[in-house]
């Protein structure tokens, strides 16, 4: 069917239902496979990982403050971005590896005290090819969320006359949302919940059923009130 627009001047009743109808018909998209998406479907996020990591030289006397140091700013990068697994590996074929397994136990034992759970820590050995110097390594994997380019490809926005969507509907949206994310971890899996507090949902029941205030109880100071001062 063509969508050129019908000549109705003088034209009959009939004449001008049929024309009527059939610019209705041009303001249907002809291409199936696009209806099957929604306009925000066009674009998606892509998440990526990488893994962070940090080096620790061997020492027989422990970890320095500086490493301490260290790994003290790698668990706050660690929490910034999302928690997950911790891995914490040693050479197994190291000149010493006394040394290797002392500086890895203190390493894990200290990353626990930092605020890393145990059961998120993963403790193993590589092998160095007997590299002298082989480090202590502690590492996870951060993940990154990347939207679409949005700069270039534009249509003319003023072109209408297929009442259809432009094409870069719905991009700046998935752009936006792959930016402001806290934790594009939560794209890949849900995020694990914490059980709930089965003692404070007890207490409210109960309180309801009774037809008592299931609030908690209101703190004086943390009423807030807005100073007001009368002109002089």
């Amino acid at each position: 069917m063509s969508c050129n627009k019908a000549m109705i001047r003088g034209a009959s009743l009939p004449a001008i239902l049929a024309a009527a109808a059939a610019l209705a018909g041009c303001a249907a998209d002809s291409n199936p496979q696009s209806l099957a998406l929604t306009p925000t479907e066009h674009y998606g996020l892509t998440v990526t990982s990488h893994p962070e990591q940090i080096a620790i030289g061997l020492h027989r006397s422990g970890l320095s403050i500086t490493q301490k140091a260290a790994l003290a700013q790698f668990v706050s990068q660690w929490r910034d971005d999302g928690g997950g697994m911790v891995s914490v590996r040693s050479p197994t074929d190291g000149a010493d590896p006394s040394t290797a397994r002392h500086m890895q136990d203190e390493a894990s034992a200290y990353l626990i005290k930092l605020g890393v759970p145990r059961e998120r820590l993963q403790v193993s050995g590589y092998a160095s090819n007997r590299a002298p110097g082989a480090p202590l390594l502690a590492s996870y994997d951060r993940f990154e969320a990347q939207g679409p380019n949005c700069s270039g490809g534009w249509a003319d926005l003023t072109a209408t006359g297929h009442n259809s969507t432009f094409g870069h509907f719905g991009c700046a949206v998935t752009s936006n949302i792959a930016a402001q994310i806290a934790n594009p971890r939560d794209l890949v899996a849900p995020a694990v919940m914490t059980p709930g507090d089965n003692v404070r949902r007890s207490m409210v029941l109960d309180k309801y059923r009774k037809g008592e205030v299931t609030s908690s109880a209101k703190d004086d100071q943390a009423d807030g009130k807005t100073s007001s001062s009368s002109p002089q």
